[in-house]
């Protein structure tokens, strides 16, 4: 029930993206842990911040905190993810984006993050 829940917020958080792969997903102690997820036929690595930023704008926060989330698990000693942090990085993430749009997403989230 926890990973459909899971399935179900990830596929909100993209937007209507279709998924086309996301091969280990699960979630313990509020930790979510995924061995890979593509994102309109892409790892979610190289999705571009001109692919962000094309998401419907009430999505943008649920894309930049799992993005930050998957970052996150591959460092896992930095595995804190400040939630109330996400509605204020967003705008920022956004404004840089619109800058630099053939950046990733997650090279745009690490810049943004270090300012704030």
């Amino acid at each position: 029930m926890k990973q459909m829940m899971i399935a179900a917020l990830l596929a909100m958080s993209i937007a209507g993206a279709t998924m086309a792969s996301a091969e280990t997903v699960t979630a313990h102690h509020g930790v979510i842990k995924t061995t890979r997820t593509e994102m309109h036929g892409k790892q979610i690595e190289k999705v571009t911040c001109r692919e962000f930023l094309a998401l419907q704008e009430q999505f943008q926060p649920q894309a930049v905190s799992y993005a930050i989330g998957y970052d996150k698990a591959r460092k896992p000693d930095d595995a804190i993810l400040d939630v109330s942090g996400i509605a204020r990085a967003v705008p920022v993430i956004q404004k840089s984006c619109r800058t630099t749009p053939q950046l990733t997403l997650i090279q745009r989230i690490r810049a943004d993050l270090r300012k704030l």
